[in-house]
């Protein structure tokens, strides 16, 4: 179980948030983390981390030149292949359970699981953009 406290990553477009996100993840994901939870604003920017996350992890197993290294520096620890093979193989047995998603999908979700305890309506739903300019 890893003891890191929650945080919060703000920075500028192009600063690489995504990239330490990432890094944070897998790091998390080492630790024995068994429930992570990483929001963003927009869907792109969590496709991205999630793509990622995979992408550092399997890397790093194949063995690409310089992968290992670059994520046991970004994780703070060393990481080796076997233990990135690992870890990816974990996290592609519970592909359901990565929670890389968007603030607002989020919220959603916790709306959903306690709609009654928030009283809201049964079958309550968020309006798109094109529904809002219509109310």
């Amino acid at each position: 179980m890893t003891s890191e406290r929650p945080s919060v990553v703000l920075a500028s477009a192009g600063s690489g948030k995504t990239h330490e996100l990432a890094g944070r993840y897998i790091a998390a994901l080492g630790a024995g983390a068994e429930r992570i939870l990483a929001t963003t604003f927009t869907r792109k920017a969590a496709g991205e981390m999630r793509s990622k996350v995979l992408r550092r992890l399997l890397d790093a197993a194949n063995g690409a030149a310089g992968a290992a290294e670059a994520l046991s520096e970004s994780c703070g620890r060393r990481i080796t292949r076997e233990e990135a093979r690992g870890l990816l193989l974990e996290l592609l047995r519970g592909i359901d359970r990565l929670r890389i998603q968007t603030l607002d999908s989020f919220l959603a979700e916790v709306g959903r699981l306690f709609s009654a305890e928030l009283g809201l309506l049964p079958g309550w739903r968020i309006l798109d953009e094109i529904e809002s300019d219509e109310v």
